[in-house]
């Protein structure tokens, strides 16, 4: 996920959710507070994040929310958080073989 400014890992528990759109139930969480599957880099500032562990449905649909601090966080302020269903949406599809 791309930056537009400074990130850093927060201090406190703040999480990436994964919603399923049919049920709207969370099926996976990542907290970026602690997780090794969270990388933080600032050239160009961006956070990495994996979702290792976890199955992933064929033709599911999810929706992805961001808790407050995910982005970034200090003594003064923290990012915003970002919970509705429309703000990042995906489909799980099949990956492609490439034959080179």
């Amino acid at each position: 996920m791309l930056a537009n400014s400074k990130v850093n890992r927060p201090r406190f528990p703040a999480y990436i959710r994964f919603y399923n759109t049919h049920t709207t139930k969370s099926e996976y969480k990542i907290d970026c507070s602690k997780s090794a599957l969270i990388l933080y880099y600032n050239a160009p500032p961006q956070i990495i994040f994996r979702t290792t562990g976890h199955y992933w449905s064929e033709g599911d649909s999810y929706y992805v929310t961001l808790d407050e601090g995910v982005l970034f966080s200090n003594d003064i302020e923290n990012s915003t958080e970002y919970l509705s269903p429309k703000f990042w949406q995906f489909t799980v599809v099949r990956p492609r073989h490439h034959h080179l």
